[in-house]
């Protein structure tokens, strides 16, 4: 009798235990679906002639470095402009993951969000052999990491493309291209086509379908991304549909 009373109480213990741990499965389950991460790029092309054919710059810039504030270098014609922005979200406080922001033409880069007093900026001098890349971070617990990044020269090559990196696990994920300031866009610029890319590089892209915001304006977006994935978007350049007024 007395083993059967012990195997009830192990049963008993087992079956209470085995309850508890599903209880606490589920409510840490229940804790992690409430965390969401998302991310938005936009891409906003706001000027483009082509040296190569011989166009009139807009204007020279002369670029510097953080570690050479104050310290003019070498002028440069600007021929094209991009503005972009970037802003990842999270429904909860937590030192998001850094943002890294990369490009093939000289650049500055400006935390925006979080903004105090440890705002982040860097100029950086490169040209399309050198690429560079930034990374932006955050110091304090927050809901929202974003940057700004002004480029220039950057789509000479008449190939040209846009990504952005997905940095956490069910992230959604979403990239917007603005080509509405460019006179005669709908010509000069044109193919657009976006992919997901795996961080796993043995799988192949996948095409994503593109939505049309406005005429001039399009949006790829991936739900449910894992780290390291990547959006990106191509397009052709066709420099003879330049307006030059």
């Amino acid at each position: 009798m007395l083993q059967s009373f012990l195997s009830e109480i192990v049963v008993g213990l087992f079956v209470f235990a085995m309850t508890a741990l599903a209880a606490y499965s589920r409510s840490k389950y229940k804790e992690l679906s409430k965390k969401t991460y998302s991310k938005l790029t936009i891409f906003h092309i706001t000027r483009y002639r082509s040296k190569a054919l011989g166009h009139t710059p807009y204007y020279t810039r002369e670029h510097q470095t953080a570690e050479q504030s104050g310290l003019s270098l070498e002028a440069e014609p600007v021929f094209d402009e991009t503005v972009s922005m970037t802003l990842a979200v999270s429904n909860f406080k937590h030192v998001l993951r850094p943002l890294r922001c990369g490009t093939d033409g000289h650049a500055d880069c400006y935390r925006i969000a979080p903004d105090d007093d440890s705002l982040w900026i860097d100029h950086n001098f490169n040209d399309k052999k050198n690429p560079s890349s930034y990374l932006v971070q955050m110091n304090d617990p927050g809901n929202v990491l974003a940057l700004s990044m002004t480029r220039w020269n950057g789509l000479q090559d008449n190939n040209a493309e846009y990504g952005t990196t997905a940095e956490y696990a069910g992230q959604h994920v979403s990239l917007m291209i603005d080509v509405t300031h460019v006179p005669n866009h709908e010509k000069l610029f044109r193919h657009f086509a976006g992919y997901y890319e795996p961080s796993e590089r043995t799988t192949a892209p996948v095409a994503l379908p593109r939505t049309d915001l406005a005429k001039g304006v399009y949006r790829w977006s991936y739900t449910c991304a894992h780290p390291g994935d990547v959006i990106r978007v191509k397009f052709e350049i066709d420099p003879t549909q330049a307006a030059l007024e």
